[in-house]
């Protein structure tokens, strides 16, 4: 008993000793880095960012002062009249136009951060994961555009709002891109023989069919396609028809040589 007695108070001692010799830290950095703080928190007051390179240049100027405090928020704790929702604003700023810029990576099927799959129907599909992994993000920002617009006037922190729009209309590429891989198939089956084109042409039909209801969903939630797209949008489509009746040609065909076959001689 006597031991476990001794124990539990060794344990309290040694947490009030590390509790205190944390805020000996937090009440230095509070004496030790006053006048920076103090500083710091007029030019956060003050500052009028007219663009996004404006608030990038100075939250990073912001971001290396604070880093040198032990516990930002406990040593600002200090400071009352730091303008603790306007830095808060600034850097939601920040965070949000970094989120807008990898969602549009995210979805450039020329960027380095793009993995192409090893065949066409993988990398179709990959295609659109990519989109689906991106929508609800892009669908929140678009809901959410008169909230933070109000929030960031409020704050005079001036954000631009047509990132949003711009990774909206980001998605028309990955329809352009499905839609020239799709062509390029169907282009290199029509160069081939005849029983290869027979053998070949079903999947590449579903395939295109599926591209093709693919690139409408993009086109809804885009609203509208460029020129370019427009133009791979419309050949596919022409080139699914052509698909359909080549198979019901050799349909055909195929039935009336069995009837042929079966007829009595």
């Amino acid at each position: 008993g006597g031991a476990g007695g001794g124990d539990a108070k060794r344990g309290v001692k040694e947490e009030l000793e590390g509790k205190s010799g944390y805020m000996k830290q937090v009440l230095a950095d509070r004496e030790v880095y006053r006048e920076m703080i103090e500083d710091l928190a007029k030019q956060i007051a003050a500052v009028r960012p007219v663009d996004m390179f404006q608030v990038q240049e100075f939250s990073g100027e912001v971001e290396r002062r604070l880093t040198l405090l032990s516990d930002e928020n406990m040593v600002l704790k200090g400071f009352p009249d730091f303008p603790l929702k306007r830095l808060e604003s600034l850097r939601e700023a920040v965070a949000r136009r970094g989120e807008l810029r990898k969602l549009q990576e995210s979805l450039n099927p020329e960027g380095e951060k793009w993995i192409t799959k090893s065949n066409m129907g993988e990398e179709l599909q990959n295609v659109v994961e990519r989109f689906e992994a991106a929508q609800p993000a892009i669908e929140w920002y678009q809901r959410a555009e008169p909230d933070l617009k109000r929030a960031f006037l409020n704050h005079h922190v001036p954000f631009d709002f047509s990132a949003v729009a711009a990774t909206r209309h980001a998605t028309v590429g990955l329809a352009a891109y499905s839609l020239r891989m799709v062509q390029t198939a169907s282009e290199r089956l029509h160069s081939a023989s005849e029983e290869d084109q027979s053998k070949g042409r079903p999947q590449v039909l579903q395939l295109a069919q599926g591209t093709l209801k693919f690139a409408f969903r993009i086109h809804q939630f885009a609203g509208g396609f460029d020129a370019v797209t427009t133009q791979l949008f419309s050949s596919l489509h022409d080139v699914i028809e052509a698909m359909l009746e080549a198979q019901s040609r050799e349909k055909e065909a195929k039935e009336k040589g069995g009837k042929e076959k079966d007829a009595p001689q």
